[in-house]
This record gives structure tokens, sequence and C-alpha cells, in this order.
């Protein structure tokens, strides 16, 4: 029995099985079925997939293709936006550069502007003052022309007191005959004229240079002339027995130079005063305590007191110091006025009223200054003698 259940179990369980295994055969063969359909249909989405994938891979293709071609035209895009942005920059440099030439070109043309309109003026001015000479030169050309006429009447004499060859005294004698009247006229040794001191003049060149110079400077033509050491001078005070002049004003000067190197004090009241030969010579040259002008001066007192005192002398009864005179004046006087005419001029001169006090300086026509080695020189006022020229026409 046992086995029979057994068997019967064993059966349900063999039958259990088959149907099992039927059942799985059968989902087997369904899944089988299954599985080939969707198989094939994954065949077909796969051949698909590949079918896309190569339809993909050609548009990949053609993208790399216009993807290089994009990025070769956007270089090329680039180089050239680039080359454009540069050119862009230098054209704008350039016009910077432009902006700034046509810039430094006005300013140029500012500055020759200014310069045409400065050398304008400039010659302008240069014009004017070449006007103005011109008109000067004609003025001046005009009053030696007037001097020159005048002089044709005029006895003129030019009177040198020289000291180791430096002409110290420098007087101009203008004797108009016709007025009766003689006029002194001192120039200063330290007159500036052509680089040089006027005093140099007749120990350089000599008497005719001195005076052209001399000329130019008074528009008068000298002809005669007398060059007298200061020694000399004073021999002839001493022959006439000393002189009497008027001293304008006191002198004293407390340094005056004595022969053997040392130094005095020489004093000389105001009014009519005495002098023998070496008390005129101090009266003369006395500089300390006062100018070369008071020096110029004090020579014209002397000059007028030897006149006076020559007029005082009768002749006959002083024969004698007319012949020492004569003598010195002969032997040691540079002249070139002869004995006879001297004393012919002297009897027509000797009553004729005498003009003195005239005398160039910074006081009136010149002005002080320096030469270039340092010299202290004097030189005309407006660069000529123009005036001082007017002034002698008047004084004659």
């Amino acid at each position: 029995m046992k086995i029979k259940k057994q068997i019967k179990k064993i059966k349900l369980h063999i039958y259990i099985i088959l149907v099992i295994t039927l059942i799985n055969i059968g989902s087997i063969a369904l899944y089988l079925k299954f599985s080939n359909s969707i198989q094939s249909t994954n065949n077909q989405k796969i051949n698909t997939l590949i079918s896309e994938v190569g339809s993909l891979k050609e548009q990949n293709e053609i993208l790399n293709i216009q993807l290089q071609s994009t990025n070769f035209d956007n270089q090329l895009n680039s180089e050239t936006i680039k080359n454009l942005y540069l050119n862009f920059q230098k054209e704008i440099q350039n016009q910077k550069d432009l902006q700034a030439n046509i810039l430094n070109y006005q300013s140029y043309l500012d500055n020759e502007r200014k310069n045409l309109i400065d050398n304008n003026n400039s010659l302008n001015q240069k014009l004017n003052n070449q006007n103005t000479e011109l008109s000067k030169i004609k003025n001046e050309n005009k009053i030696n022309d007037q001097l020159n006429k005048i002089s044709e009447n005029l006895d003129l004499y030019l009177i040198l007191g020289i000291n180791q060859n430096l002409t110290d005294s420098i007087q101009i004698v203008i004797v108009n005959q016709e007025r009766q009247k003689i006029t002194l006229l001192s120039l200063p040794r330290d007159l500036y004229v052509e680089g040089r001191k006027i005093n140099e003049y007749y120990k350089l060149y000599g008497i005719d240079v001195l005076k052209d110079k001399i000329q130019e400077i008074t528009g008068l033509k000298l002809n005669k002339y007398a060059v007298i050491d200061f020694s000399t001078f004073y021999q002839i005070i001493d022959l006439i027995g000393g002189i009497e002049i008027n001293v304008s004003k006191t002198l004293k000067d407390t340094s005056y130079p004595t022969n053997n190197g040392g130094i005095k004090t020489i004093t000389f009241e105001k009014g009519i005063q005495k002098l023998n030969s070496i008390e005129a010579l101090e009266y003369a040259r006395s500089r300390n305590s006062s100018s070369d002008f008071d020096r110029s001066k004090r020579q014209q007192e002397i000059m007028i007191g030897m006149k006076q005192k020559f007029e005082t002398l009768d002749f006959i009864n002083n024969l004698n110091i007319y012949i020492s005179t004569l003598q010195i004046v002969t032997n040691q006087i540079d002249t070139n006025i002869n004995l006879f005419e001297g004393l012919d001029k002297y009897k027509k001169y000797k009553n004729f009223a005498i003009s003195a006090g005239n005398i160039l300086s910074n006081e009136n026509y010149l002005y002080s200054s320096k030469s270039i080695t340092g010299q202290y020189i004097l030189l005309p006022k407006n660069g000529n003698f123009i005036d001082f020229k007017n002034k002698i026409l008047e004084i004659i």
C-alpha cells in the first residue's frame, strides 16, 4: 500500500515534475520565441543604430570638416580682425602724430610769424636809427660846413702843455679879429677818441694826426700850434717876474707830490694872488683836491695872467726880457709860428677881450666811463660832438 502510495506519490511527483518541465519547456519555447523576436528587433535596432551611427559618423565627419573649416575661417577672421585692429590702432596713432605735427607746425608758424614781426620791428628800429644817424650826420656836416666857413676868418692855435711827451694840457686859442675877442677852449686829456686817450696821440703819431682828431671833435681846422714843456712854460713866468691871477675859489691840496718823492700841502686863497713859476706850476697841476676840469680852468687863468703881465711890460725898458723870451720860444718850444709872425699877432691881440672857462667836461657834453683795459675815460654824450660844436659856434 505504502508502495502504491509511494508509487502514486512518485508518479504524482513525476507528473508534477513533468508538468513543471513542460511548463518550463513551454516557457523556454515562449522565451526563445520571444527572445528571437526581441533579438530580431534588437538586430533591426542594432542595424538601425549601426546605420544611424554610420550616418552620424558621416555627419560627424562632415561636421568635423565644417568645424575645421569654421575654425580656419574663424582663425582667418581672427587674424583679419587682429590686423584690422592693429591697422586701426596705427591709424589712430597716425592721426595723433598728424595732429601733433599740425600743432608743432602751427607752433613753428607762430614762432616764425613772431620772428618775422620781431625782425620787422628790429629792421624798422634799425631803419629809424639809421635815419636818426643820417640826420645827425647831415646836421653835423652842416655844422662842420659852418665852422669851416667861419674858420676862414679866424686865427686858430693849438697850445699843448706836455709832460714826458703826454699832453697834459690841450688848449685851443680862437681869435676873432673882427670881434676883437680871444676864446680859450680846453679839451680834457682823458677824452677817448677812436680807441685811445687824446693825450696819447701827440707822442704816438705826431702833431698832424692830433690836429686831425681835434678837428673831428671841434670842427675847427687848426693850422698853427705850439708845444710847450711845462718846465719851459714856467721859465717864462720867472723871466717876467711872476704873474697875478684871480683865484676863483680857494684851493687846498694836502698831498701834492714833491721832487724827492714825498708830499706836501699847498694852499691858494680865493682872490688876486701873485705867483712865481713854482707856485704857478703847483696851482696849474694840483689834482687831488679838485678835478681835471678845474685844472684846465686854472691853466687858462695862468695863460691870462701871462698875457696881462706882458701887457704891463714896456717893450723898450724890458727889451732884454722880450729877447730872452723869444730865445726860449725859439729854442725850447716846438711851433710852426715864426718869430715875426708871433710879434705881429701879439701886437694885434694884446688888447682883445679874453673869454675863458670854456671847458669840455662831464658837466656838459661828456660822460665818465671805463675802457676795456679799465682806464678812466670820457666819452661824448649821444655818441657825437654836435652839441659841443654848436656851443663853439655860440662862443666864438
